[in-house]
């Protein structure tokens, strides 16, 4: 600046008298601004005013008492962190009093990727398979139908998650929060994906049949299950099937019964009717047909002395009454395909002739025979002539 007379003081003086003026000089010093970067990521540093373009040029000379601020922009998968360095570098505002060196770190955006696993019908394991760095193979284990696992610290990219199928259980959904499948999962920096599996446990319909008076071929149709038409032998009385992975839903059964054989009933444990059978997720349900064995009851008519017409009455269904003609003095009669239950056969009186014998060869009396399933009875009437003396 000037100094001396008071006209000096602009630089421009008046000579209405000797004049002195003082020009005093400082000599202007330029220091050196340096940047650098660090961090895992990437980014750029630039300066205002104008010099620094880190990037390539990372230092810039300023004269002494600049402010020089400082702009740190990110690489796509970065961010930047903060500051270091020289105290004055806080902010990213330097003043340019002395040589100053910033230190812009940036560090790579990691990502995450959530796996849920959602069990409808009970609990399992569940494996997977990835590309996930240290995770080639993890597990997931339901409780109360749910699990998850979260992997942090994922660099951008694409992922692959695949299910290893479960044996009992249906894959029914698979897909990820961001639209992606989790086979390709595209991950970008600093995401956070959710990628979730549901699986529904199959179902079991076991059928059993009851054979109650011996064995048989029972056959069986269904409109729902795989095959469409089979049968079951019995073995000691039963027989039983498995239909396994089954999806929940409606399914039926009806059996066709063999000649010489009842239905005696048919039921299933969950309270269902077998024509229409409702299994929701993850159930077993047992459908049971019971079979009674029809009986067969013999009447035999025995007669000593000549032959005769002899007459009966019975509550066999159907025969209320019937009646036997001996030939050479015997006769009988077979009532097939009766139900068990108690029989009753009554010989009416026949003029001439003697009733001597009526015993059932179960031990019953013919006036009550019991037939369970299966059975087959003989029950014998012995009649003799009487005579006559003239």
């Amino acid at each position: 600046g000037w100094s001396g007379d008071a006209d000096c003081a602009d630089g421009s003086v008046t000579m209405d008298a000797a004049k002195k003026c003082t020009a005093k000089f400082r000599q202007l010093i330029d220091y050196t601004h340096t940047v650098t970067k660090a961090g895992s990521g990437t980014g750029t540093v630039t300066s205002n005013p104008a010099g620094i373009d880190c990037g390539g040029d990372c230092s810039e000379d300023y004269n002494v008492g600049t402010v020089v601020a400082l702009t740190a922009t990110a690489g796509f998968d970065s961010v930047f962190t903060g500051w270091s360095g020289d105290p004055d570098c806080a902010d990213g505002s330097v003043t340019m009093n002395a040589a100053k060196s910033c230190t812009a770190t940036f560090e790579v955006q990691k990502g995450t990727l959530i796996v849920e696993k959602q069990a409808t019908g009970g609990d399992s394991l569940f494996n997977f398979t990835s590309n996930i760095p240290g995770q080639g193979n993890f597990s997931l284990t339901t409780v109360n139908g749910i699990d998850s696992i979260a992997f942090n610290n994922l660099t951008s990219g694409t992922y692959r998650v695949i299910e290893t199928p479960t044996p009992g259980w249906d894959l029914t959904i698979a897909h990820c929060n961001n639209g992606d499948t989790p086979d390709a999962v595209i991950l970008a920096p600093g995401q956070t994906v959710t990628c979730r599996f549901a699986n529904t446990r199959e179902d079991t319909l076991i059928l059993v049949t009851r054979a109650i008076g011996g064995d048989g071929d029972f056959p069986y149709t269904s409109t729902t299950l795989s095959p469409a038409s089979f049968s079951q032998q019995t073995v000691n009385g039963q027989a039983t099937r498995s239909f396994s992975n089954l999806t929940p839903g409606t399914y039926d059964l009806t059996q066709s019964t063999p000649v010489g054989w009842q239905l005696d009933r048919a039921s299933c444990d969950n309270g269902a009717d077998p024509a229409s059978i409702t299994l929701t997720a993850g159930e077993t349900v047992t459908c049971t047909f019971f079979n009674l064995r029809e009986d067969t009851l013999i009447i035999k008519k025995q007669a000593t002395g000549g032959d005769g017409l002899f007459n009966f009455t019975s509550n066999i269904p159907g025969q209320g009454s019937f009646s036997l003609a001996t030939s050479n003095g015997s006769a009988s009669i077979a009532f097939d395909n009766l139900t068990q239950g108690v029989y009753r056969v009554l010989e009416e009186p026949t003029p001439g002739w003697d009733l001597t014998d009526a015993t059932c060869d179960d031990g019953s009396t013919p006036d009550a025979i019991l037939l369970l399933a299966g059975d087959t009875v003989t029950c014998r009437f012995a009649n003799t002539r009487e005579d006559t003396l003239i």
